[in-house]
């Protein structure tokens, strides 16, 4: 095999990897869909059927130590009270499903468009592997040793 054919094969190669890649995003993100469409109610609401849904501990603040109460460390500054309201973790879990979704998306099309270009053209990539101009000497300026007034 000639050089222009291991690059013409490697670049295809490429673009079979991407699309694979694409295939099995695809399926990541239909199925991560899915599950962000179907998902549970809340799990500390009793269901009608007469189950105890569990209830999630929140967290216990901590009072920061402030130093201007003088020497002693065991003295903790007065709690601050907090300005914004807790977020639901329902809320939290239902819009961290849906950023996988969306990058989910972004990918597949990154990877569709990559293999696209591997698999139909890659002139760009083909260009930069084809080079042999860096393997060739420099050629030398020729040193002038007189000056024609």
């Amino acid at each position: 095999m000639t050089k222009r054919e291991v690059v013409w094969l490697l670049i295809r190669l490429a673009g079979v990897f991407f699309a694979y890649l694409t295939v099995v995003t695809l399926f990541t993100v239909v199925t991560s869909g899915w599950s962000t469409i179907f998902a549970p109610p809340k799990l500390d609401v009793p269901s009608a059927n007469g189950n105890r849904g569990t209830t999630m501990p929140g967290i216990q603040p901590v009072t920061p130590y402030d130093p201007s109460f003088g020497a002693n460390p065991n003295q903790i500054a007065t709690p601050t009270p907090a300005v914004a309201e807790p977020v639901k973790p329902e809320d939290k879990a239902k819009r961290e499903a849906i950023m996988k979704v969306i990058g989910g998306i972004l990918l597949i099309l990154l990877y569709a468009g990559l293999s696209f270009y591997f698999l139909r053209d890659g002139r760009i990539l083909y260009m930069l592997l084809m080079r042999e101009d860096s393997d060739k000497p420099k050629k030398s300026e020729p040193e002038v040793t007189t000056l024609n007034l």
